[in-house]
């Protein structure tokens, strides 16, 4: 009997959600990312620890201390670096470090074209990101940029810690050339900066049956615990959620999830909006600020109901691992016009929403039971090269900072900058 029947329907959509994307996944470095399926996560701005009201939103949280082991009182739950059972751990005062999707490519950089950041570039937006005391960043395949970002932070001492990529581009049959090319460069920096990495992940949405990666369950798995057998630090993968719930198609998944140390969960709700996976319009609340407010409560509901779902299913076929986002975000703007929904909510001010309400429920004051370890936010900067499926970023790739980021970085406000509130958003009509 499949696991997860109980959200079949949900896998469904999802995975029809997902069938546009004819890309890869996610903020890759290594190809395109055209989203796939998933789950966000939004509320009211202002509530919360993470939020904030009036134009200038997120202050409290922005200007928080960076936690580090020094600085940040944790109850450590892996004080010797493996669990129960042998599955190794990213350290708790790490993992309490707010987490961000880092791809550093300007306009005139695509890893299409080996053109990539400079290190000039590359600390720059280091630079931003521990000032947004955001130091702990995923990064998605052990490319050029992925060097040059690892020399960047030990040259200039840079208290930021790493989950790297490890990218796959499909199964063994075809690519796996490519693939134990990756492995290799994988490794290699991963014993090379082992103060500085402290997960790797390999595979970038390469289980979802739509995916241009599409690499079996069994190969990945077995990649994973090759890299694990080369490292010393914990190996995961990020997928998008329905893989993990192992409905009828994904039942051979069940040999990846036994085979990481800790699971990296992707959720979109900006995107499965646009295939009624939830109730974006909400008209049943009256047009104006309260209906753009429910739009975003439904889709933190959403985001937490595939979060449960994935450790049901986990508990349910006895895999005992912690759980991290490994992306979610809100578009800031309109970038995708096959989209439907996208008109409805692709704004400023509801990424602000989103983000507030997503580093609460993950890091502030409504972390609950089901709240994953850790969220990397999709994600710091807009990549032009993304084409569609740009937008996501809290900077612009000219590094002009959109609302969201306007508490902290008031000098890289636009000039024309709209006077924001809350009250702002923009909802369905």
């Amino acid at each position: 009997m499949a696991i997860g029947t109980s959200s079949w329907v949900r896998c469904v959509v999802a995975a029809l959600a997902s069938v546009w994307l004819m890309g890869t996944a996610a903020c890759s470095a290594e190809a395109p990312r055209v989203a796939g399926a998933g789950a966000g996560a939004g509320g009211q701005a202002g509530s919360g620890g993470a939020g904030g009201g009036g134009g200038l939103p997120n202050a409290a949280f922005l200007q928080r201390s960076i936690p580090d082991a020094q600085h940040l009182e944790v109850n450590e739950t892996c004080p010797n670096g493996t669990r129960d059972g042998g599955k190794r751990c990213i350290p708790d005062r790490v993992l309490a470090r707010p987490a961000v999707c880092y791809s550093g490519y300007r306009s005139n950089e695509s890893p299409n074209t080996l053109a990539y950041p400079t290190e000039d570039e590359v600390k720059q937006d280091l630079d931003l990101l521990v000032r947004a005391g955001y130091s702990f960043l995923r990064l998605f395949d052990a490319s050029k940029h992925a060097e040059t970002v690892l020399k960047v932070i030990a040259d200039n001492n840079f208290d930021i810690k790493l989950q790297l990529g490890i990218w796959i581009a499909g199964g063994k049959d075809k690519f796996d050339a490519a693939n134990q090319d990756q492995i290799a460069r994988g490794i290699a920096l991963a014993t090379k900066y082992p103060n500085i990495i402290v997960g790797v992940s390999v595979g970038n949405e390469t289980l979802d049956t739509w995916s241009s990666v599409l690499t079996p369950p069994a190969d990945l798995a077995g990649y994973i615990k090759q890299v694990r057998a080369g490292i010393t630090q914990p190996v995961t993968t990020d997928d998008l959620y329905p893989p993990f719930e192992l409905g009828p198609d994904y039942q051979p998944v069940l040999a990846v999830l036994q085979s990481v140390d800790y699971l990296s969960v992707h959720v979109y709700a900006a995107i499965d909006a646009n295939f009624a996976s939830w109730d974006y319009q909400q008209v049943n609340v009256p047009a104006g600020p309260d209906r753009a407010q429910a739009t975003m409560k439904a889709a933190l509901a959403y985001t937490k109901s595939a979060i449960i779902a994935v450790r049901s299913v986990l508990k349910q076929v006895n895999v005992d691992v912690p759980i991290t986002v490994g992306e979610a975000g809100w578009k800031s703007r309109v970038t995708d016009k096959s989209h439907k929904a996208e008109p409805a909510f692709a704004h400023e001010v509801n990424q602000q929403i989103f983000f507030g309400e997503l580093e609460d429920w993950v890091y502030g004051a409504g972390k609950d039971a089901d709240s994953p370890a850790a969220a990397f936010y999709f994600e710091a900067f807009d990549e032009t090269w993304k084409g569609a499926d740009d937008g996501w970023g809290w900077f612009d790739t000219n590094r002009i900072a959109k609302y969201v980021m306007w508490s902290q970085f008031s000098e890289l406000k636009p000039d024309n900058a709209m006077p924001y509130t809350s009250a702002d958003a923009i909802y369905f009509q």
